[in-house]
């Protein structure tokens, strides 16, 4: 049983098919990380001080991200949903939907941060490196700052990726996405045996 007041949660951002497997916007190669992102959620529903959140893009046909971005990951779309490899872990799991590159701004995800008063360590994982996760974790790092919180954010550089295009190669802007992330205070963490670093 889950303590009310968690200590440790773990953020599995945009880990759909219309990242990894069909859509405009899809790379299989992110599909690399899947097993590691697999011990990672193991580790935190095996700790009663912790929990899981999926963050899943979802846009309606006249998002203004359209802009920026081909049409993708439309609400209610097979591109939507969690890819099959982790749908197990999501049963009775909260899954927040984001109309944004950053879920900091989705309804629900602050609730949940500022619920939980006693929060030492907030992990995020999933896709991609340079944009979702980027902004998710520099603004939340950010936001504890502001509120004199003493709340390590996490990003394990094996269980995230990026897409690979001609002009995006994943290893660099995956390397310049760490630089950034690690230069505003987000903790990166590398794969230790087959456990998580804590």
């Amino acid at each position: 049983m889950k303590k009310e007041q968690l200590e440790n949660l773990l953020f599995v951002v945009d880990m759909i098919n219309g990242f990894c497997k069909n859509g405009a916007l899809a790379d299989r190669r992110i599909l690399e990380v899947v097993e590691r992102q697999k011990e990672v959620i193991e580790a935190y529903l095996r700790d009663r001080n912790s929990d899981v959140i999926f963050i899943v893009d979802s846009h309606d046909k006249n998002a203004s991200e359209f802009d920026s971005f081909p049409i993708h990951c439309l609400r209610g779309s097979i591109e939507s949903e969690i890819i099959d490899e982790l749908k197990p872990f999501t049963n009775g799991k909260l899954i927040i939907k984001k109309n944004s590159t950053s879920a900091i701004f989705a309804p629900g995800v602050l609730e949940v941060i500022n619920k939980n008063r006693s929060l030492k360590r907030v992990e995020i994982i999933g896709c991609c490196t340079d944009i979702c996760i980027s902004n998710f974790a520099i603004p939340l790092v950010s936001y504890f700052n502001q509120n004199n919180r003493k709340v390590d954010v996490v990003v394990d550089r094996d269980a995230v990726s990026t897409y690979d295009s001609p002009n995006h190669n994943s290893e660099q802007y995956s390397e310049m996405a760490f630089k950034l992330m690690q230069q505003s205070g987000v903790v990166l963490v590398k794969k230790l045996g087959n456990g998580v670093n804590k």
